[in-house]
């Protein structure tokens, strides 16, 4: 919704994703998005920095998916795939509804796995392709090595 310049949007779905307990807080979810702004600003000039911001949005809201996703790409992109695996599992707690969720537990799956960990990666993939048609395209790298781990 942010992407799409529909803000009012975006705070509504994000207050959704807020702890029970927390409630309503304007003030909050403004700091929420702040931060997680800068994070993606930061992302391709200064990795540590993007890194610090998305930590900051999840302490603020341990929920907030997105970030999660920006720790994952930032792990994947520099090859620790152990961090990259924690926080697509994150992902999955916090919304199993979530195609980009499944999809990023897959591709770390396979990096870390390889061949022992194919049949739980097919799964991941079998479950964002359910989820999103869409994801079919972007499983379909993961599928093909799969099976040259297999073959």
């Amino acid at each position: 919704s942010v992407r799409r310049g529909n803000v009012h949007e975006a705070r509504r779905i994000l207050s959704q994703h807020l702890e029970p307990n927390t409630g309503y807080n304007p003030t909050r979810i403004e700091k929420i998005m702040d931060l997680y702004h800068l994070a993606i600003s930061k992302l391709d000039s200064d990795r540590p920095e993007a890194e610090r911001r998305f930590r900051e949005v999840l302490d603020l809201d341990n929920k907030h998916i997105a970030a999660r996703f920006g720790l994952f790409k930032l792990a994947l992109d520099k090859g620790d795939y152990l961090t990259a695996k924690s926080e697509a599992e994150e992902a999955v707690k916090t919304d199993d509804k979530s195609a980009e969720a499944h999809y990023s537990l897959a591709l770390a799956t396979l990096k870390i796995d390889g061949q022992s960990g194919a049949e739980f990666a097919a799964w991941e993939c079998y479950q964002a392709e359910q989820l999103d048609p869409s994801y079919i395209e972007r499983t379909r790298e993961i599928r093909r090595e799969l099976g040259k781990e297999l073959a």
